[in-house]
């Protein structure tokens, strides 16, 4: 009979204790996707926006999370320690930097009463949204205006929208914008040409003036057209007594075109 001292059936018993309790932390902090840690979100939008990332996320691949951070912002500085990262999110959530993941984060100043917000991605993600289209999911009105007025329930749900959408591919700019954007640049374009075009012609017609009365004495009171005279060319050819009726023809023709060509 093998006999177990007590010491170690208390250190089992509390190991095991220690990691039921960390199991469940972590999986009750990875539950949800909405991180309220500025308690700045009432229980009820936090599901609005739950179930608006779990639509989501059985569109894509990706996980979504949205986190609030309270903190004040120091403009003046590059460096601020209190600012909340996504790195800082992964670190405590037991999160990798591998894992495909979209983070919100909104970070609430509140001695001025604003908020700021920015864009992480990690994993796949990082690859699956580009730059352009992270900037245009942060600079659009449905995100930034919600966001910046504290309306972050809606500013979150559109975040989550277009960060879906622009993992599966999907997302294009608006064609509003293209358009005016377009009709612009032609613009601009056909304004140049026509301007480049004009600009050459002017210069064809402008022509040096001769300042006559700088190397000579001449003063010119009338001009006009004279015909001064005409040029005829005449040329005699020689041919046989048989045809002298066709050669005499062809003298005549020979000489009227020479008049017309001396005119």
């Amino acid at each position: 009979m093998i006999k177990t001292r007590p010491c170690r059936i208390v250190c089992a018993v509390l190991m095991a204790a220690f990691l039921s309790v960390f199991l469940c932390t972590q999986i009750y902090s990875l539950d949800g996707h909405v991180f309220d840690r500025a308690d700045i979100i009432s229980q009820n939008d936090e599901e609005k926006i739950e179930d608006a990332i779990r639509s989501c996320m059985k569109e894509s691949d990706f996980d979504f999370y949205v986190v609030t951070h309270s903190c004040k912002i120091n403009e003046n500085s590059s460096y601020n320690p209190d600012i909340y990262t996504g790195e800082d999110f992964l670190y405590e959530n037991g999160l990798s930097l591998s894992d495909d993941i979209i983070i919100l984060i909104i970070t609430y100043d509140h001695e001025d009463d604003i908020y700021y917000y920015d864009m992480y991605t990690y994993g796949d993600a990082f690859y699956a949204v580009s730059q352009v289209e992270a900037n245009r999911i942060l600079d659009s009105d449905s995100v930034y205006s919600e966001i910046k007025s504290g309306n972050l329930t809606n500013g979150s749900i559109a975040f989550v929208e277009l960060s879906s959408t622009a993992a599966t591919g999907h997302l294009h700019a608006p064609w509003g914008k293209i358009i005016l954007i377009s009709g612009i640049l032609a613009a601009i374009i056909a304004v140049i040409s026509c301007l480049f075009i004009i600009g050459k012609y002017k210069m064809k017609i402008k022509a040096t003036n001769y300042p006559l009365d700088r190397f000579c004495r001449l003063n010119l009171t009338d001009k006009a057209d004279i015909y001064t005279g005409t040029f005829v060319t005449r040329r005699k050819i020689s041919t046989s007594g048989s045809s002298g009726g066709r050669g005499g023809s062809r003298s005549r023709s020979g000489g009227g075109r020479g008049h017309r060509g001396g005119r």
